[in-house]
């Protein structure tokens, strides 16, 4: 999805409808992969391996090599940061984070000159798992003003009464750091 406070820099779960070989393309999640139309020139998609290659099979039918590895930047969430280079001559941090489950879904946080600049996250099911990891603490510990959560494109409900723990716990940690 295209969000305007992010620019034309990101695009997540989404492809764009015109290439653009500056924009980075983020797949986070499978859900609406039958929605998602692939343009005639893909760009690189930043992703998992293990999201990479279920989307490699979903739109590899018929013997069509439509996707190939080189299609895909791999995201390690293991490897964190990555880092990015902007069409503005600038880098980014990217930290990526996957859930443990089999959907391998991932949140994207995106650090610009050490001040949090987008966190994405396509499902709510692993917000606890997320939010309270020491490498997520840790980065917003250095700096962020606001965070927001799209929880309207969550698969399943979010637990209103759960988000309040996570936050009260994520201040706990927080307080404590400093």
């Amino acid at each position: 999805m295209k969000f305007l406070e992010y620019g034309e820099d990101f695009l997540f779960d989404d492809m764009p409808k015109v290439y653009n070989p500056t924009q980075k393309v983020f797949i986070t999640r499978l859900y609406g992969l039958n929605q998602l139309l692939l343009p005639k020139r893909v760009p690189k998609i930043y992703t998992s391996k293990a999201i990479a290659w279920r989307m490699k099979i979903h739109f590899n039918t018929n013997k069509e090599q439509i996707l190939t590895d080189d299609n895909f930047v791999y995201l390690d969430p293991t490897k964190n940061p990555h880092i990015l280079h902007l069409s503005d001559e600038k880098r980014v941090k990217v930290f990526v984070f996957e859930e443990a489950s089999a959907t391998r879904n991932m949140m994207v946080l995106i650090q610009k000159e050490g001040k949090i600049t987008h966190l994405y996250a396509g499902a709510c099911v692993f917000l606890r798992q997320i939010l309270l990891n020491d490498v997520f603490v840790s980065c917003i510990n250095t700096g962020v003003d606001k965070l927001y959560m799209d929880l309207k494109r969550a698969l399943i409900p979010c637990n209103p009464n759960e988000l309040n723990d996570i936050i009260d716990e994520l201040d706990r940690l927080l307080h404590k750091s400093k």
